[in-house]
């Protein structure tokens, strides 16, 4: 199901067809470094952890994170979907192809959010309305498949007093605006269409280029709090009357 569509971008919900994609982003090192390390190594567990985590978010309450996707594949992702997956164990992730994704996954020291930084957004998307599945111009007859490269949406923690926003994007796909053009485009579509008044984000005390990022969206930093898991973060907050703000930037 399809969520919304900007200038380059379309966001629709995570399924269990997106297992492979879903593994390799997990298991970035960045993802681990500042998100966490899910424990997903293997198709089987990505397809539940999908089921589980992210579509009952869906059911549970209407929203969630979703697949981020190209309307157009870089000329350079063209190459990279001829990995030959007749090869044992062979996993088409779009950008690359993982041999053995249960044992080699494993080997991997973690995973990322992928905000390097938004250096280089110039046309800001703003949520297109009235757009349908088919303008975003995909079908089977064309040949083309859309290059998923990372994850944005809303996240609801029960130690949280509102939803949060979160973003993470495969690491070929930092720096070329994406982050600021999916979640400008999700901030509209949760205060217009989910009646969010207020949206918070959380961060690592390290993680500069998440908050570089979430202060153009015009996040302001609210204090540190610390996680069931005893992590201490830092919290940020929006409030739906910047909107009008974030709208004229993009």
């Amino acid at each position: 199901m399809k969520i919304l569509e900007t200038e380059r971008l379309i966001l629709r919900e995570i399924t269990v067809d997106d297992a492979a994609f879903v593994l390799d982003l997990l298991n970035q090192p960045s993802f681990i470094k500042y998100i966490g390390d899910r424990g997903v190594h293997d198709l089987d567990q990505s397809r539940d952890f999908i089921e589980n985590r992210y579509r009952k978010s869906y059911r549970d309450h209407g929203y969630g994170l979703y697949v981020v996707e190209l309307k157009e594949p870089l000329i350079s992702d063209f190459g990279s979907r001829s990995a030959d997956l007749s090869e044992p164990g062979a996993v088409a992730t779009g950008s690359s192809s993982i041999q053995n994704p249960k044992s080699e996954i494993q080997n991997l020291p973690g995973s990322p959010p992928y905000e390097g930084g938004v250096a280089g957004f110039s046309s800001p998307p703003g949520l297109r309305r009235g757009a349908d599945a088919s303008s975003a111009g995909w079908s089977a007859d064309r040949g083309v498949l859309p290059q998923s490269i990372g994850f944005c949406g809303f996240v609801r923690r029960s130690d949280l007093p509102a939803p949060d926003i979160g973003f993470a994007f495969l690491p070929q796909y930092e720096r070329k605006g994406y982050g600021f053009e999916s979640a400008s485009a999700i901030l509209q579509y949760g205060v217009e269409k989910l009646n969010f008044d207020v949206v918070l984000a959380i961060t690592s005390q390290d993680n500069e280029s998440s908050g570089k990022l979430l202060k153009k969206l015009g996040f302001n930093y609210d204090r540190l709090i610390s996680m069931p898991n005893g992590e201490v973060l830092k919290l940020f907050r929006f409030v739906a009357h910047d909107l009008d703000k974030i709208v004229r930037q993009s």
